[in-house]
């Protein structure tokens, strides 16, 4: 009787543990099976180097947004590309990859989606347009969002309530 009221907390103890490292696995906001489709080594620098020869493949592409401006049938972001990290989050401690141009069919909100606010976005690459960045003309690759995610800012982000960790603290 007594070992299998042990093995009972031991099993209890162990699901516990598995809860909690379940917890801490790092998660993206795309599903799995986006990240299995996409091939996340193609860059915006690429796309414009063999312009054609890319149309139409599923990228992961995330960055800082230049400008946002909303047209007649979608919305258009302009964005500074950054590699992205194991959740899909821009890491802009890294180099930028150049710039690219996500099309939106419907409407979203300015406001939201202003300059500096990051963006992840999975899409597929529809061509290369050239435009101005001040005077000198830029090729930028245009994507077509199939799916969006806004990242939230420093000041809206809000930690979960419990925390887990061993330390030492002290309070001056």
């Amino acid at each position: 009787m007594k070992n299998t009221r042990s093995i009972g907390i031991r099993a209890a103890a162990l699901s516990l543990a598995l809860g909690v490292l379940a917890g801490c696995a790092t998660t993206t906001p795309f599903g799995k099976g986006v990240l299995e489709r996409v091939d996340r080594s193609v860059t915006p620098a690429q796309v414009v180097s063999t312009p054609g020869a890319l149309q139409g493949r599923e990228v992961l592409w995330g960055g800082q947004i230049i400008s946002s401006r909303n047209l007649n049938n979608g919305t258009e972001l302009t964005v500074l590309a950054y590699p992205l990290d194991s959740r899909g989050r821009p890491d802009t401690d890294q180099a930028a990859q150049g710039r690219f141009i996500a099309l939106q069919a419907g409407y979203l909100e300015t406001a939201d989606y202003a300059p500096n606010r990051q963006i992840t976005i999975y899409g597929q690459v529809s061509g290369v347009r050239q435009a101005q960045v001040g005077e000198a003309s830029y090729p930028y690759p245009v994507v077509q969002i199939q799916q969006i995610h806004l990242w939230p800012t420093a000041s809206t982000y809000r930690y979960p309530p419990v925390h887990f960790g061993v330390g030492v603290g002290i309070g001056l």
